[in-house]
């Protein structure tokens, strides 16, 4: 099962999105996006799958994946089948997230972090108020998406779009009007790692996918997730799993037990929120 790549469009005024849906039944649908996602799953038990994690979940699961992580839920029922499946889903960016920490060291203090939501709320009775002009509505200019910014996604589109075939840093460079030593800086600049490294990630990530979802060869594995040469394959999944190719399908193999029976296991989020952000 290929990964959908899903572009999220958040509203313009907000710095998050937001979706709440209901279901009857919940579609598989294995997928990523470049954003942070939260997401809140009532009355529903099945199993969680976030890039090479498997856990189950019970009827209250609360999950933070960073972003570019593969995953999608497999509900296997609901626990009150009176009710439908309900689903809450936040949305938002690397660069809100960037922002947040950089810009407020109350997130490293946990006493400041409890007051920094009191002066949240002292900012919305503000903004609720009558308003009154300090300053000339001409000062100053509106931001606008810089340059680079919409040059970063359309190469993380084209990347995700192509990494399945022997793409290269030097083909990506020329497609984007860049010589190779400028487009190594400005992807590490941005995406604070190497676009080889970057590559390799998805690349892994795909195999795990395909390594779960078919019984193929692995040779066969290697080449649908990019990689010409079996070698070079094993030695990168090594690095990345620490395992071999064939030990980590049998590690993830489906064990048949029930879900409900068994303890919630949450996937790593300081390894999703790290290595994985992009």
């Amino acid at each position: 099962m290929r990964v959908a790549s899903e572009h999220i469009v958040l509203p313009a005024d907000s710095s998050w999105g937001f979706l709440h849906q209901q279901h009857e039944e919940y579609p598989f649908k294995w997928h990523c996006h470049r954003e942070y996602e939260l997401t809140l799953t009532l009355n529903a038990r099945g199993r969680r799958y976030v890039d090479d994690d498997i856990g189950t979940f019970d009827e209250l699961d609360l999950v933070l994946l960073g972003p570019n992580l593969p995953h999608s839920w497999s509900m296997e029922r609901r626990v009150d089948t009176g009710r439908p499946i309900s689903t809450y889903v936040l949305w938002f960016t690397p660069e809100w997230v960037s922002r947040l920490a950089e810009g407020f060291v109350e997130y490293a203090d946990p006493p400041s972090r409890a007051r920094f939501p009191l002066m949240l709320e002292i900012l919305d009775l503000l903004c609720a108020g009558e308003p009154q002009r300090l300053a000339s509505a001409t000062y100053g200019g509106r931001l606008a998406p810089t340059r680079k910014q919409r040059k970063l996604e359309q190469v993380l589109g084209f990347i995700h779009e192509h990494y399945t075939r022997p793409v290269t840093a030097e083909e990506t460079a020329r497609r984007f009007g860049m010589s190779q030593s400028t487009f190594f800086r400005f992807f590490r600049r941005h995406m604070k790692q190497s676009f080889s490294d970057y590559l390799t990630a998805l690349r892994i990530g795909r195999a795990c996918s395909l390594l779960l979802e078919s019984d193929e060869h692995v040779y066969v594995i290697a080449e649908k997730a990019g990689y010409a040469n079996v070698s070079h394959f094993y030695r990168q999944f090594r690095q990345e799993k620490r395992m071999s190719p064939a030990d980590f399908r049998r590690r993830f193999e489906p064990t048949g037990e029930d879900p409900s029976a068994t303890r919630l296991r949450t996937p790593s989020f300081a390894t999703s929120l790290t290595d994985r952000t992009h």
